[in-house]
């Protein structure tokens, strides 16, 4: 989703994201927005390696997310995309760490 943020996007998404936003990622804000979800991997300060979830010939961006309920947010304590689960060549896994009340 990029780390573009406009007011109507400042419940729904993070501080935190990597790159820019193309279309597919307005269109996942958009639907967050209106359904109010958080995408959970946009609110942690992570370093570039445990950020990118799928790896391209041309690079490592950001394609999975982590989406929960606007009003779970305050459960959210991490998430990041380590690389210690082989999920196969392109992707990797997607850990959220949440503190149920």
């Amino acid at each position: 989703v990029g780390q573009d943020r406009t007011n109507m996007e400042s419940e729904c998404i993070g501080r935190h994201g990597l790159g820019f936003r193309n279309h597919r990622g307005d269109m996942l804000v958009s639907w967050a927005s209106v359904e109010g979800m958080v995408i959970a991997n946009t609110l942690f300060d992570k370093t570039y390696d445990k950020k990118w979830s799928h790896r391209r010939a041309f690079g490592q961006r950001q394609l999975d997310y982590g989406c929960l309920d606007l009003r779970a947010r305050s459960w959210i304590k991490d998430a990041e995309a380590p690389n210690i689960i082989g999920v196969g060549l392109d992707h990797r896994t997607l850990k959220l760490v949440i503190e149920l009340p």
